[in-house]
């Protein structure tokens, strides 16, 4: 299961259960962060990933390019120098982070106002996090107001 940040955890094959969520694990990931090396299965994988990350870290992304062979966003803060980049791997499917620049000197966003944050990025939370109770969901959502 993938956490709220869209974290990546270490497992051989990149699979869960089977499964693939999406990510490719790398062993380098015990924060959460994303680091040079990070793969991905595919591009939309690690668009969501960034988006995850923007909600939690409390930032707003732009996506500058994005087409078959890569993937480059910024912190739509104008001069912020956040920025990273992945491209495709050899295996033709699968995205690695290549360029990072992980420094943010943004003010970041109102929690409120994140556009990021879409209904279907909440929606899709929820569902993954199947170990949280509704009275603890409840509780957040009240004390985010």
């Amino acid at each position: 299961m993938r956490d709220l940040s869209g974290n990546i955890t270490t497992i051989n094959d990149g699979l869960v259960g089977g499964i693939s969520d999406g990510v490719i694990r790398s062993p380098d990931l015990e924060d959460n962060s994303l680091v040079v090396g990070s793969r991905f299965e595919d591009s939309c994988s690690f668009k969501q990933s960034i988006r995850s990350n923007a909600i939690i870290h409390n930032f707003d992304i732009k996506i500058k390019a994005s087409d078959k062979t890569r993937v480059i966003a910024t912190c739509s803060y104008r001069g912020c120098p956040w920025r990273i980049r992945a491209s495709l791997c050899s295996d033709g499917h699968s995205f690695e982070v290549k360029k990072l620049h992980p420094t943010h000197l943004c003010p970041g966003v109102n929690r409120a106002g994140n556009k990021q944050a879409t209904i279907s990025w909440v929606a899709q939370e929820i569902q993954e996090s199947d170990k949280m109770k509704m009275k603890t969901m409840a509780y957040l959502a009240e004390t985010e107001k």
